[in-house]
């Protein structure tokens, strides 16, 4: 019972929809059909009593309650953070303008801002149902006032002598009355009585009849007597109640505060570590400039002792001076570079360290300090440089005075010697420095060189046997992505170098590219065999062993292989009773087309666990129950006369139950578990089907309202529910992911555009994120793209760890969809697919689950299957490594 006609169109005396005559049609007709009397209750039918009472006539009963005692009540919820029924009576109000008392009510008491402590939402509250009883009393077979029921056994006596009267026997002698508080200031009865006798007396001379009348003149005064005993008991104790929640909110926000004042405090000690490291490296900065000018006015004094006598070795120490020079310039540049990098780190500090200015001002100081230290060095050192500089000259006088001194001739070559060895020594250093630079270029060149000519390869591989191919306008990645797509010489010379290295599960990988192109090269399934052999996955080495027999049943050196190969195998079988797999290589639950599946992702072997109940589809379990969803029908069945079923396996893959709805299930899609409740897709309907597994009772909810046409508006295939609500998607009239919140209210700004054919919806990263199948890919409401196979039709996704595993399918017309091929490709975190799982002939890939481990798109529980599920099943297929074959079929129309 919709809140937009909670009052008729034609007001409280008007004529209910076609729509909630049918409603109520059908539920009385299904308790008759059970031989059972049916008795209908709602909360929302005050407003349309006469309606209901002339589209279903019965024993019609209004059940009456004090209405200070409800507001009480409404009151206590919201104070302990329900706000459901205050909400519920807003909407009841604002959905309801057609009516024109409650039209003028709500431009007297504004809603704007409604609360309960509020006394024009009071008013709003008890005018509102002084006008519903006011029109309605007249048209009940029945009045019950709950209040009298304990009070007055008279009153108690009739209503059950009511009841016996068709043929229900019930008992009222346990009722009983209870009320809390109100903190709305309403001042005293007498205030309150004249504040609503205004509008009170008007809504009461629009009753309809007598009885109306007096009724609500009734519940006026039952209102105004309860309030005045609720004065003379509570408002003593309001203002302590009042003043203990301010206490306690008072309490929370300091304790916010705390929490934001010792973040900031960590923040701050952060950022004084950060600080004083940085001061720590400009002192060592500050070391190493000065261990530099050491050394650089040893140099100088080296320079000035080997200065010579005759005019060349005059120059030779001029020039050693000069480079000397440079190196101290060198140094102090350094330096500077040095010091603007830190001026730079400080200014950016400062700008964002507001609280570390005395810190700041401590670093400002000691980098003065440093300053002037260095100002006094560069000082000495220009002092030792002009010292130099006359030493020199003094050196030049008395070269003049002693050219004939024979003796002093031969110190200054005594000390050219010792110069030259020390230099050529320097120079040897310098030249090892330069070789060993060089060699390391020399290799960085040579594997630049060797990527290079592996790129080209693969390009000109690609363009060389393309001549007539049409140039699009692409960027280069793009290009070379295709020609290792589309181009199988590439992938065969990247496989053989694999090989050629032992780089086996690159090799099997690049092979694998190659035979999706070319599978009728029986070689290369030979060398695929023996890189799948070689990386450890025999089961998928010896399927494509068996792929080549197929091609060349005449091969001595395959034949060997494959013989050692079975051998090994028989030593060393592949367990089929493991229930979960490994950690690396986990199990599966798969749906195709014709059939329901466990895939062993490290034996490479799939077990039918069902099959002959036409399209299997949704896939979902609860702690102790797998639920998988079939049609009952064959591929393009008409959908209208559908009635599908969920069928029921426990942990040992034994159906306990098949599950059919009250109303026909059709066009199901995806299916999800979650607290305690079953969540169907019945797409063709553009409904949600929903079963309690514990009361086993059904519930239909139509998202986007009841369908008022043509079925499938919406084509509602895939559905997420968790504590944050629901999530929905589909694809008509185009892609959409939908977020629907606990209330299930719907707003038009939740939905998104999301995917080209989309299918399957979870939570990535907090965005909502769809398997778009036409486009090959999975894209999230942000328009990321994430590629996985631009030729396949993607659908079915679980995420386990790092790893993800999607579905890909044939892209064909629905006719050829029941015998057409399907892959399941395990992608890794980076994006690498590392694995291929194929199954031929059985159909479209429609769900996947993870067994054993939690699923991020899934519910997080861990289904586990009984020790020895798996050996009880009859039929095994062997699973191929090679993907299946693309091509995109122009006039497919997924949906």
């Amino acid at each position: 019972m919709s809140y937009a006609r909670f009052i008729p169109a034609g007001g409280c005396g008007g004529q209910v929809s076609n729509a909630e005559v049918t409603y109520i049609g059908r539920l009385i007709r299904h308790a008759e059909a059970r031989g059972r009397i049916p008795v209908l209750t709602s909360t929302r039918s005050l407003g349309r009593v006469r309606g209901l009472k002339r589209s279903a006539p019965g024993l019609h009963v209004l059940l009456y309650r004090n209405l200070f005692q409800q507001w009480c009540s409404i009151s206590q919820q919201v104070e302990i953070g329900n706000p459901y029924f205050f909400d519920r009576l807003l909407d009841c109000v604002r959905l309801s303008r057609h009516d024109p008392i409650l039209d003028d009510l709500q431009r007297v008491f504004p809603l704007d801002g409604a609360s309960i402590e509020k006394p024009d939402t009071f008013a709003v509250f008890a005018l509102l149902h002084l006008h519903l009883y006011a029109q309605s009393a007249g048209a009940a077979d029945l009045v019950i006032d709950l209040n009298r029921l304990e009070s007055n056994p008279a009153h108690r006596q009739t209503v059950e002598r009511a009841f016996a009267g068709q043929n229900v026997d019930v008992d009222f002698s346990d009722v009983k009355n209870a009320t809390t508080y109100s903190r709305c200031p309403l001042g005293t009865a007498r205030e309150l009585q004249e504040r609503l006798k205004v509008v009170g007396d008007m809504i009461l001379d629009h009753a309809p009849d007598t009885a109306g009348r007096e009724f609500g003149e009734t519940v006026l005064s039952d209102l105004i007597v309860e309030y005045d005993r609720h004065e003379f008991y509570a408002s003593g104790s309001r203002k302590t109640l009042v003043e203990l929640l301010e206490l306690s909110l008072s309490r929370d926000h300091l304790r916010q505060q705390m929490a934001v004042v010792s973040a900031e405090r960590d923040a701050l000690q952060q950022q004084g570590d950060e600080a004083r490291h940085l001061i720590a490296q400009l002192q060592n900065g500050h070391n190493n400039t000065l261990a530099e000018l050491e050394q650089v006015h040893h140099q100088l004094g080296v320079a000035v002792a080997a200065c010579t006598i005759s005019a060349a070795e005059r120059e030779t120490a001029l020039r050693e001076t000069d480079a000397v020079r440079i190196d101290r310039d060198a140094a102090v540049a350094a330096f500077d570079r040095l010091t603007i990098e830190r001026d730079r780190l400080l200014a950016w500090q400062q700008g964002e360290r507001n609280e570390w200015n005395v810190a700041r001002a401590d670093s400002a100081s000691r980098i003065t300090r440093l300053h002037a230290q260095l100002a006094e060095q560069e000082v000495a050192a220009r002092v030792m440089q002009d010292q130099a500089q006359a030493a020199q000259a003094d050196l030049r006088a008395e070269r003049d005075r002693a050219l004939a001194g024979a003796r002093l001739a031969s110190l200054e070559r005594d000390d050219q010697q010792t110069l030259n060895r020390e230099l050529y020594q320097a120079r040897a250093e310098a030249v090892a420095d330069r070789d060993r630079d060089r060699a390391w270029s020399g290799q960085l060149a040579a594997r630049i060189s060797h990527l290079e000519q592996e790129i080209d390869l693969l390009v000109v591989g690609w363009s060389t046997e393309s001549p007539g191919r049409p140039v699009r306008k692409e960027p280069a990645w793009f290009t070379i992505m295709q020609a290792l797509r589309q181009r199988p010489t590439p992938w065969r010379q990247v496989a053989d170098r694999a090989r050629d290295l032992q780089d086996w599960p690159r090799a099997a990988q690049a092979y694998g590219h190659y035979l999706e192109m070319q599978p009728s090269d029986h070689a290369i399934w030979v060398q695929y065999g023996h890189a799948l052999k070689e990386a450890g996955t025999l089961q998928c080495a010896l399927a494509a062993y068996r792929e080549s027999q197929l091609l060349q049943p005449v091969d001595d050196d395959r034949d060997t292989h494959l013989l050692d190969l079975q051998r090994r195998l028989t030593l060393d079988p592949p367990g089929r009773t493991d229930p979960v797999g490994s950690i690396s290589s986990p199990q599966l639950l798969v749906t195709t087309t014709t059939a329901a599946w466990v895939l062993d992702t490290g034996t490479g072997q799939a077990f039918c666990i069902h099959q002959g109940c036409g399209v299997y589809y949704g896939i979902t379990f609860s702690e102790d129950t797998l639920f998988i969803a079939c049609r009952n029908a064959a591929v393009g069945a008409e959908q209208a006369t559908q009635d599908n079923v969920i069928l029921c396996f426990d942990r040992d893959l034994v159906q306990r139950e098949v599950l059919t709805a009250p109303w026909p299930i059709r066009d199901v899609h995806q299916i999800f578990y979650y607290d305690g409740t079953l969540y169907i897709c019945a797409t063709y309907d553009d409904a949600v089907l929903e079963y309690d597994v514990v009361l086993r009772s059904w519930r239909r909810w139509h998202p986007f309202g009841e369908p008022d046409g043509a079925p499938d508006q919406h084509h509602i295939n895939s559905i997420l529910v968790d504590r944050d609500g629901i999530l929905l998607a589909g694809n008509a009239p185009e892609g959409w992911a939908a977020w629907f919140g606990p209330d299930r209210v719907y707003l038009e700004e939740n939905r998104r555009p999301i995917g080209l054919g989309t299918h399957n919806v979870w939570r990535e990263r907090g965005k909502m994120t769809v398997c778009s199948s036409t486009e090959g890919g999975i894209r999230s409401e942000d328009h990321q793209l994430r590629i996985v196979e631009e030729r396949g039709w993607v659908r079915g996704v679980a995420s386990v760890g790092r790893e993800t595993y999607v579905g890909v399918s044939q892209n064909l017309v629905r006719d050829a969809r029941e015998q057409s091929d399907c892959s399941v490709l395990r992608i890794e975190a980076a994006g690498a697919v590392s694995g291929c799982y194929t199954f031929t002939n059985y159909g479209m890939l429609h769900d996947l689950r993870v067994l054993g481990r939690a699923d991020s798109t899934h519910n997080d529980i861990e289904f586990q299957l009984t020790k020895g599920a798996l050996d009880r099943v009859d039929l095994v297929y062997p699973i191929s490594p090679a993907m299946i074959s693309l091509r995109l079929d122009r006039d497919s129309q997924h949906i």
